[in-house]
């Protein structure tokens, strides 16, 4: 029993630590990033790390870098994301609640 309690717990322990923040990124490639997007008018130094990480990865979708050549380093941008994060780059999409659909009036008179 022990052994199958072991199995069940172990996804939830990969996922906690996936779902952890980012301590360490690869500074010369953040560096890299900062640079890059504050060219591009992006406010990206005072942020916190994890604050940094979210901004670059709205101005590489915004801007339709994603598979672009980042800079001289031999990687697009989101090969060189996922170098200095540690994770590959996603587009989220905000879940909206859906409108309940309008009961037609003239059905019920």
């Amino acid at each position: 029993m022990s052994t199958s309690h072991r199995q069940t717990s172990c996804p939830t322990i990969a996922y906690s630590a996936v779902m952890q923040r980012v301590t360490h990124p690869d500074p010369d490639l953040e560096l890299e990033f900062i640079r890059e997007f504050s060219v591009r008018g992006e406010q990206l130094m005072a942020a916190a790390t994890d604050d940094r990480r979210e901004r670059i990865r709205i101005a590489i979708y915004v801007q339709n870098l994603v598979h672009q050549p980042f800079r001289d380093t031999g990687m697009d941008y989101a090969a060189a994301y996922h170098k200095c994060y540690g994770r590959p780059i996603e587009m989220r999409r905000t879940v909206r609640p859906q409108l309940k659909p309008r009961a037609d009036t003239a059905s019920e008179h």
